[in-house]
């Protein structure tokens, strides 16, 4: 046990290294920031100047009804927007960490062709994780205490069965459907160092860590520094 948590902690130290040693890297978190306030920005202001838009929420502040249907609507088309923003621009840092663990020197380029050689996989991906976000939305509304409960545990559990879907859908180009299934395959042999390494470190940390125990599987690693 306290081999496999030297290990996760191993792991995210690797990680951090890797932002230090290429500080532009920084870019893509930051930039996905930036991009997540846009799209909330985009969705916000119509309601800003329609408030009227916003009345169903008096009601639901008393408990009294649903939502209305369009309001899983946008909610759907926000977090899809949202989350293909984050998608890709941790596609983009995974790539450049992978460079980097192969012993390359990765740049921003790399990162954003790597990320956009991918876009279809990034698609699906984000239409998933908007899909079960909206589903969860729902449950938690169909019942105040219950619901709420029901979807928290539901969605810790997605969490954790998708925690390498990104660096498989990186590394592999599957489908988001493939890249669950390799997720949870990887996570039943590998969950100690990889949950302990989420929470002390980065996303990288499970790359390197998928890199050595599971992958490559569709092929060999690039050796010439790039992805």
């Amino acid at each position: 046990m306290f081999e496999r948590l030297a290990t996760s902690f191993a792991l995210a130290r690797s990680s951090w290294q890797v932002l230090r040693l290429d500080k532009q890297l920084l870019i893509f978190p930051l930039l996905s920031g930036l991009g997540c306030l846009l799209v909330l920005a985009s969705f916000a202001l119509p309601f800003l100047a329609h408030p009227q838009w916003l009345d169903f929420l008096d009601n639901r502040g008393q408990g009294i009804g649903q939502p209305p249907p369009w309001v899983y609507v946008v909610a759907f088309a926000y977090y899809f927007c949202s989350y293909f923003v984050v998608i890709f621009f941790n596609a983009a840092l995974i790539s450049c960490a992978l460079v980097r663990f192969n012993g390359g020197t990765p740049t921003l380029a790399d990162g954003f062709q790597a990320a956009a050689s991918r876009l279809p996989q990034i698609l699906a991906w984000a239409l998933v994780s908007a899909t079960v976000g909206v589903l969860l939305k729902a449950l938690e509304n169909a019942h105040e205490k219950i619901g709420e409960i029901v979807s928290a545990l539901l969605g810790t559990a997605w969490t954790v069965i998708t925690f390498f879907v990104l660096p498989v859908l990186v590394v592999e180009r599957v489908g988001p459907f493939d890249a669950v299934r390799r997720s949870l395959a990887i996570l039943r042999r590998t969950w100690g160092e990889a949950l302990i390494g989420n929470m002390v470190g980065h996303r990288p940390s499970a790359e390197r860590h998928l890199r050595r125990r599971a992958l490559p599987v569709r092929g060999q690693w690039p050796s010439t520094g790039r992805i």
